[in-house]
């Protein structure tokens, strides 16, 4: 067993390990007056010099048995005030539910830890133990989980931190006593007719009788498990933008990865739209090897078309994308598809030019751009002569023969006189547009999907 100091150091180790704290920031400790929260309360208020933070504790009255949760916050007062700790209280006005109570409970309490967390611009550390990440992952693998459920509880996640997730029960029980600290025992905690406690009080035990180190070696799985977490992800992601083309993903760079990384590439593009589950990434897995269409979430579908994977969202379109005449600015900003225009001289768009050698074809005379140009989506009767394409052509047929997605197609910006069609997300200009003259005005448009970007000349 450790030494108060011994403790409080594997705890700071801990701490400045995960970067969880910043010099002069406040931290805010959820203490229930149980004892693993009094437990991480005495030592961050230990620890608070030599880390250099404040620390301040927030106690929270859920109601749900009106004397014990009484005497609880009063007992709490008294350990802070003798302690000279700050603390908030709060008590819960909203009438729970008839089912679901822990699970309502817990959103309760983290809707006024975050709120707390804004207000202070601090972290909120919470009492999480080894113990707490061995039941997690019993707790996932018994109801069924992935890769990231494997990892159990983070030990960082802003704003929240876990310092005490290094420590076992019975470590933090030794540290109470070495502080005469007599913890409160919330009744409820016995009762196993709640998932966690029936893991606690039945499966853990019986578990500890085959392997006393079991607790440590949970915990220790699930900190692998985040490493590997990661790496698969970062992956996935890489995957996911190596399969990316202007309309939707390569399904044959998807399907020649690792299952793992292609797994988490589909979640990844899941996430896009939809929350990703293990049923929607075996149906995107399926869609990818059948063909079709499948719905992910109310008016958005992911389709196969022409060896793709694409976005069709029957959502109603937003009003950004009616007609607007031809001016420098940005457009459709935070939509799908979004475009910059500016004008600039002959001498300075030579720089942009050689950025752009990728999407060539970019840039046009300004002289050549009637004044009746407008920025909208495809109408029928558009026309557009494609460079090198000799005749004009409708362009839907152009689309068609370009395998742009159905879906796609109504959703691109164009710049059009009338029916006449000049310029094409993807395409650029149309014949007799886009090459280079003397002109001392060009007109120049940088694409993107998402956020604006900075410009870059």
């Amino acid at each position: 067993m450790y030494t108060v100091e011994e403790f409080e150091k594997k705890t700071q180790e801990f701490l400045t390990q995960f970067a969880m704290v910043q010099q002069g920031q406040t931290v805010t400790v959820a203490f229930s007056g149980g004892a693993d929260s009094g437990a991480l309360l005495f030592c961050l208020h230990n620890l608070r010099e030599r880390l250099q933070i404040k620390v301040q504790a927030v106690h929270i009255n859920h109601g749900l048995r009106p004397e014990e949760s009484k005497q609880e916050e009063e007992y709490v007062k008294q350990v802070c005030e003798k302690k000279g700790i700050p603390l908030q209280v709060y008590h819960l006005t909203e009438k729970p539910p008839m089912s679901g109570i822990e699970l309502w409970a817990r959103e309760q309490r983290y809707t006024i830890f975050s709120k707390i967390a804004a207000e202070t611009k601090g972290v909120i550390a919470t009492a999480h133990t080894a113990n707490d990440q061995a039941e997690t992952l019993l707790l996932r693998l018994i109801q069924g989980t992935g890769l990231k459920g494997a990892g159990g509880i983070p030990a960082v996640r802003k704003p929240y931190i876990r310092p005490l997730l290094w420590a076992k029960r019975q470590e933090i029980e030794e540290y109470c006593l070495k502080m005469e600290y007599q913890p409160v025992e919330d009744s409820s905690n016995q009762q196993t007719i709640y998932s966690r406690n029936y893991v606690r009080h039945k499966i853990l035990p019986l578990l500890s009788e085959m392997n006393p180190a079991v607790v440590t070696h949970l915990a220790e799985y699930c900190a692998e498990m985040q490493c590997v977490e990661e790496y698969v992800a970062a992956q996935g992601e890489k995957l996911l933008e190596a399969a990316k083309t202007t309309f939707g993903w390569k399904i044959d760079v998807l399907m020649q990865a690792p299952e793992a990384v292609k797994n988490k590439a589909i979640a990844c593009l899941c996430s896009q739209k939809a929350a990703p589950s293990r049923k929607k990434i075996q149906q995107i897995q399926q869609l990818m090897e059948q063909g079709g269409k499948i719905s992910l979430a109310k008016g958005v579908k992911l389709a196969s078309f022409q060896g793709l994977l694409v976005w069709e969202d029957s959502r109603e379109i937003a009003p950004s994308f009616q007609e607007i005449p031809i001016k420098e600015g940005y457009f459709y900003q935070n939509e799908e598809f979004s475009l910059e225009i500016w004008c600039e001289s002959c001498e300075t768009k030579k720089n942009f030019f050689e950025f752009e050698k990728k999407v060539l074809n970019y840039c046009t005379d300004c002289a050549k751009i009637p004044n009746d140009t407008v920025l909208r989506r495809m109408q029928p009767g558009d026309r557009i002569r494609p460079v090198a394409g000799g005749v004009s052509k409708p362009l839907r047929k152009f689309y068609l023969e370009q395998k742009v997605p159905p879906t796609v197609r109504s959703r691109l910006p164009i710049l059009a006189s009338q029916n006449r069609v000049l310029w094409v997300w993807g395409y650029g200009f149309a014949e007799g547009l886009g090459q280079q003259t003397a002109s001392n005005k060009t007109l120049c448009i940088r694409c993107f999907c998402g956020q604006k970007k900075e410009k870059q000349t």
